[in-house]
């Protein structure tokens, strides 16, 4: 089954709380990127839930290819 690299928009309470559990239930589910605007706290995310980057703004992620 192919992976879809998905990148999350915000790094509050409610992600984690609903969107990346989730995310994690899909078979497909690739968590890819994470942005924030607080970037010790976009630095945690990705090291806790195995992003594999991690932007301290919105737009360089919606940049990402």
């Amino acid at each position: 089954m192919r992976k879809i690299k998905w990148g999350v928009l915000g790094t509050a309470y409610i992600c984690e709380r609903d969107t990346i559990p989730g995310m994690r239930k899909a078979n497909n589910c690739e968590l890819y990127a994470i942005a924030g605007r607080n970037p010790d706290k976009v630095k945690t995310f990705v090291e806790k839930y195995g992003f594999e980057k991690g932007y301290d703004s919105y737009m360089a992620l919606l940049e990402d290819p």
